[in-house]
């Protein structure tokens, strides 16, 4: 099953390929025999669908797959190859140019960054150069999540995103599914925010930003609760085999580190404060199993965020980040209504925001001035801040 324009179900993901190239083979049995097995809507989906299968195989990893990588590789080249003799048969067969004829070059409107909410998949990719090297996958079904992180060409994270909640101590469960409620893309960002809805109006919200030009992806979770007095969360990110953690000696940043290679990639806990002799309900760690965070706070609701940065040039840069002061007509807001923190790593220098209840008036946060719910800027040599994604304040709606 797909969309209109080739996109498959996240179902069908894990033997997209092999499904490729079979239809592949059908293709090219029929052109062989001057049969003409798809009609004009057909070949467009088929179109896409190659597309789509191209678009998750990369250099190391088939995301949602275990597809051996260069056995991905060399199916979807043999699937390519058959589209195009099918293509060239059909051609010389009726000398018509617009019946029966499927090629495989993907049709321009696609784009290597995509969401759907039918498929229940989203793929983040990086821009230029890291367009083929940087992406993230996420694969929503049911009340768990897989995220897949592939950093420089290589598989960070991948597997289903394991998250625990409690409410006043009680652990909550769910037969929800996860369902995306905002899609954002432009040269600079790739966005994706999903819902999760538990008993007593309970909701889970994760936030998936890669900056597509700065080697950076940020993974973030919001919990509401209206009726809770203590809030417990906790997530964990299960790391793909060949790394292994470093936790820092002084501040919370954990570097995962290759077995072989001199790659790098950091984490921080950006919502937490950075120096380890500072208390924190906000815990971050890891082990070569996942990286995990959790969160317990006496509110109703909640926020935590974890930056990943694997930028070759930032890679040993000095790191300095904190959680900043919000308010609201004069008055200093609680981490249960809005959070906002600063990092700044090298000559990178980013503010992230999220408010967890409705503004009644613009609020201020390190010279911001927003009604948003999520902020996400980068600050400039002027002392201005660029904006690279806003997302609206929907919680007065709900």
């Amino acid at each position: 099953a797909t969309e209109l324009d080739g996109t498959p179900h996240e179902n069908l993901l894990p033997a997209l390929i092999p499904t490729v190239c079979r239809l592949a083979s059908v293709t090219l049995a029929g052109a062989e025999a001057s049969q003409k097995v798809w009609n004009r809507k057909s070949i467009q989906r088929m179109q896409g669908l190659l597309y789509r299968a191209e678009s998750i195989a990369f250099g190391e990893r088939v995301l949602f797959s275990d597809l051996a990588p260069k056995q991905a590789r060399d199916a979807v080249k043999a699937a390519r190859r058959a589209f195009d003799l099918a293509d060239k048969l059909s051609k010389a067969g009726d000398g018509k140019a617009d019946e029966g004829r499927i090629t495989s070059r993907p049709k321009k409107s696609l784009k290597s960054s995509h969401q759907s909410d039918w498929a229940q998949w989203a793929l983040l990719t990086g821009a230029g150069s890291k367009q083929r090297t940087d992406v993230c996958g996420v694969r929503y079904t049911g009340p768990v999540c897989e995220l897949e992180l592939i950093a420089n060409g290589t598989p960070v994270f991948a597997g289903q995103c394991e998250q625990e909640l409690r409410i006043d101590g009680k652990l909550l469960e769910t037969t929800e599914e996860w369902s995306c409620v905002c899609w954002f893309l432009d040269k600079t960002c790739a966005y994706a925010e999903l819902r999760l809805d538990y008993p007593n109006d309970v909701r889970c919200f994760r936030h998936v930003l890669l900056v597509r030009e700065e080697s950076v992806l940020i993974v973030a979770d919001s919990v509401h609760a209206p009726k809770a007095r203590k809030i417990e969360f906790s997530r964990e990110l299960p790391l793909s085999p060949g790394w292994s953690p470093v936790e820092d000696g002084t501040t919370r940043e954990i570097a995962l580190l290759p077995d072989e290679g001199d790659r790098r990639v950091r984490v921080f806990p950006c919502t937490a404060p950075q120096q380890r002799v500072e208390r924190s309900p906000d815990t971050l760690d890891a082990d070569p199993a996942a990286v995990r965070s959790s969160l317990t706070a006496e509110a109703s609701a909640a926020f935590t965020a974890t930056l990943f940065d694997w930028s070759s040039e930032r890679r040993k840069a000095p790191v300095e980040w904190r959680k900043l002061t919000v308010a609201e007509d004069g008055l200093i807001l609680t981490a249960a209504e809005a959070v906002g923190c600063r990092l700044r790593c090298g000559k990178a220098n980013w503010l992230l925001y999220h408010s967890l209840v409705a503004p009644r008036v613009p609020r201020t946060v390190m010279g911001v001035h927003t009604s948003s719910e999520t902020i996400f800027s980068r600050l400039l040599k002027n002392r201005e801040f660029e904006t690279l994604l806003e997302v609206e304040d929907e919680l007065e709606d709900e």
